[in-house]
């Protein structure tokens, strides 16, 4: 279940970006982090570095599992566009 979320996400992130953004945005890790159940979602500016290439970063977004559950996947769709 954990893989069909990430992969739903991963689907969502690369169809807004094509959308919305004319696919500027860059890439980015999506995480499911339950940190406090008020937040829905956070960015963190390259949070990940490469160990296979040197000085090459990745952001996060961490979405709140508890959120999905909470509201309409429509709605943690705009959290993520947000």
């Amino acid at each position: 279940m954990a893989h069909e979320l990430y992969n739903q996400l991963d689907i969502a992130y690369d169809f807004l970006n094509r959308k919305l953004f004319k696919g500027r945005l860059p890439g980015c890790i999506i995480t499911v982090q339950r940190e406090n159940e008020n937040v829905h979602a956070y960015y963190s500016y390259r949070r990940f570095v490469s160990k296979t290439k040197p000085g090459e970063f990745i952001d996060e977004i961490a979405m709140n599992p508890y959120y999905f559950v909470n509201v309409k996947f429509e709605n943690a769709l705009a959290t993520l566009v947000h």
